[in-house]
């Protein structure tokens, strides 16, 4: 810190000036005109005259008119989905991130403690600074008499030392209040406090007495899916998160609950910018645009993603331009349009005049992290016996993250019951990921797909590591699961027992090492393929990933049955 105090003393020279900005103070929510000097990678001073700190090698950048901002922070996303995030960063950059929360769970669900080491390895040396939460799913009371992991609790609870380790992910909020004070997740939440970490938590449809029992425990909630949640949960000491990303846009009914409510507990959050999104939309710029566009303010919404961010989640030297700060600077053209022209990360300029000084980092990842989806399969693995007839349980696709249960009564042939795609009926069967479980999985039945031929098959289930495939006959699905074993995980549309379509995740099954430009080119190709064969759901990727999403409490698909979440049981095909 000497050198920074020399440097504001003007005794030495600045290694970087802006000079001219209009510098924002995130605190009052205004601007001050001025020079910001930066030494050693952190904020050292603003001043009316930075002549004194101007030497033959410091580097000054003309910001004369423009509006000078710290790094924007994204307080909830999920890293380990759809692309490896070293290859994808010059795109949040780009955009003014500099600084991201992440989920850890699908790298954890399936290698553990040495999954979200991996994350955190992968990420190291970016300058996006990526911080990382703890996954709780695994440690959620056991789901209908299943546990959904077999993760070891004492290692993962042990990461919450790490400084990169900044909380607990998600809660669904019924594992959150339901639960005694021995369980796994208690022992989570305990380990994560003593490190002083946050609790981050998913309330929707949590309200009244269960909302105040959710507050005991949780710090904030990213599912604001009406104005109303906004003030519900500041009244309980929660932090509302407004939502724009691939899963769900809830800015309007965000900003709709803001509306006189001060700037100093709100946030943003973008949920998961997925590949599509991230290149023709943007990342927390595309999120704070959306947020002006919905009626806030820009400083608000500024605020909510600077310093609010920072000091939720205790970075105490990021989302201010205070001295010591870390020099995380976004420079904008325009406030109104979020447009981004210059991004500094620790003190390096890493984006000039909108063009992205740096290029993609691969990470050199284990071969077995690269070979862990291994499905042997055969036709039989997706034949239903239909002895005795009659009506069958069935997942019910609603919209989004939504499934309810319903009755069927599937077509039988030769013995056995069959799909039914002219009347929206086919077959949904989750395998586990690895030939070396011998349970075999499970095959039943989906409805509000629409897919009316062939069959997809996917590595990138939520919540339950494995493959699952959603298809109109046994030798489709076949076709569809072999094809992602081989490609070590991804996405892959059959028709006719061939590939149309396909997206190779081999990263832990989930995540593509291509550039990201490519990775987008090939999602839509498979998005475009399901359109084609009349799948009618908005998200098709997101309805089909979420059908094994057993920790959210709806009907949903496991390896050994549907399970009704909200009931806690196992449901058989043929329901008592």
């Amino acid at each position: 810190m000497s050198e920074l105090r020399a440097v504001a003393r003007g005794d030495q020279p600045a290694d970087l000036v802006l000079r001219g900005g209009r510098v924002f103070d995130p605190v009052t929510e205004t601007y001050e005109r001025g020079d910001l000097l930066v030494a050693d990678g952190r904020i050292a001073s603003l001043t009316l005259d930075s002549s004194a700190s101007i030497g033959p090698d410091t580097n000054v950048l003309d910001v004369a008119d423009c509006h000078v901002l710290p790094g924007f922070i994204d307080v909830h996303t999920h890293l380990d989905t759809f692309q490896a995030f070293e290859r994808a960063f010059r795109h949040a950059l780009a955009g003014g991130t500099t600084t991201v929360v992440t989920e850890t769970d699908r790298f954890a669900m399936r290698f553990g403690r040495a999954g979200i080491e991996l994350l955190l390895d992968a990420t190291a040396d970016l300058p996006v600074t990526v911080f990382g939460t703890l996954p709780a799913g695994p440690f959620y009371r056991d789901v209908a008499g299943r546990r959904l992991s077999d993760i070891d609790l004492d290692d993962i609870a042990d990461l919450a030392s790490d400084d990169r380790i900044v909380g607990a992910g998600e809660v669904f909020w019924n594992y959150a209040i339901e639960r005694s004070d021995e369980t796994p997740l208690t022992t989570l939440f305990e380990a994560v406090r003593n490190h002083g970490g946050v609790i981050c938590g998913h309330g929707a449809g949590c309200n009244d007495e269960k909302l105040t029992a959710f507050a005991t425990e949780i710090d904030n909630d990213h599912e604001i899916l009406k104005a109303e949640d906004v003030g519900e949960r500041l009244r309980r000491g929660v932090v509302p998160i407004g939502r724009y990303g691939s899963i769900r846009d809830d800015i309007d009914a965000f900003a709709a609950g803001t509306e006189g409510v001060p700037a100093g507990e709100l946030c943003l959050c973008s949920d998961g910018m997925w590949p599509r999104e991230l290149v023709e939309d943007g990342y927390m710029d595309a999120v704070v645009r959306r947020a002006v566009e919905a009626g806030i303010e820009p400083t608000r919404a500024f605020r909510m993603v600077t310093l609010n961010a920072a000091r939720h989640f205790g970075l105490t030297d990021r989302g201010s331009l205070t001295p010591g700060s870390v020099a995380d600077i976004v420079v904008l053209g325009d406030e109104q349009t979020v447009d981004v022209r210059t991004v500094i990360s620790s003190g390096s300029v890493v984006v000039q005049d909108g063009e992205v000084r740096c290029t993609d980092r691969p990470f050199d990842y284990p071969e077995r992290v690269r070979n862990s989806v291994t499905v042997d399969v055969t036709e039989d693995r997706f034949r239903v016996d239909a002895a005795g007839g009659g009506a069958v349980a069935a997942i019910d696709y609603e919209e989004g993250l939504l499934s309810s249960e319903t009755r069927v009564e599937p077509p039988i042939i030769d013995g056995e019951y069959r799909a039914a795609p002219d009347h929206d009926l086919l077959k949904a069967a989750l395998l586990p990921g690895s030939a070396t479980r011998r349970d075999g999985g499970f095959t039943g039945f989906v409805t509000g797909l629409m897919l009316q031929t062939g069959a997809v098959a996917t590595s990138d289930t939520w919540g339950s590591p494995g493959v699952l495939t959603v298809g109109t006959t046994a030798a489709e699905m076949t076709a569809a699961a072999r094809r992602v074993a081989e490609l070590g995980g991804g996405w892959v549309v059959v028709e006719d027992g061939e590939p149309v379509a396909e997206l190779p995740t081999p990263i832990a099954g989930v995540c593509s090492e291509d550039a990201v430009e490519r990775t987008r080119d090939l999602a839509e190709a498979v998005r475009g393929a399901l359109s084609a064969r009349g799948m009618t759901a908005s998200q098709p990727l997101l309805a089909l990933g979420t059908l094994s999403a057993v920790g959210m409490p709806w009907f949903k698909l496991a390896t050994g049955g549907y399970v009704d979440v909200i009931a806690n049981e196992v449901v058989n095909l043929r329901p008592e």
